[in-house]
């Protein structure tokens, strides 16, 4: 059992064994590499959020890096709902 979806990807990767994991919005797997994405539809995919107790309490930069992180995920949403098969086009 791996702690983390990047470890999981690579013990598959090494032949160690499978790992189910949730839909990963930006999951990138080369079409050539050894490890296949096979949806199952029972299996929800995750959401992610922020979570601050005073986000006014924030430091500049960070109020800004998550700025950055809410545009991108917009950005990348509205690409998904543009693509036929939601599926990411990077």
């Amino acid at each position: 059992m791996a702690a983390d979806w990047d470890t999981a990807v690579l013990l598959a990767e090494l032949g160690v064994g499978h790992a189910v994991l949730p839909g990963l919005p930006r999951l990138a797997l080369s079409p050539d590499g050894p490890v296949r994405a096979v949806p199952i539809p029972a299996l929800s995919p995750i959401t992610v959020g922020w979570a601050a107790r005073q986000w006014n309490a924030l430091s500049p930069l960070a109020a800004e890096f998550a700025d950055l992180v809410a545009a991108d995920q917009a950005r990348f949403a509205a690409d998904r709902a543009e693509t036929p098969t939601g599926e990411d086009t990077r």
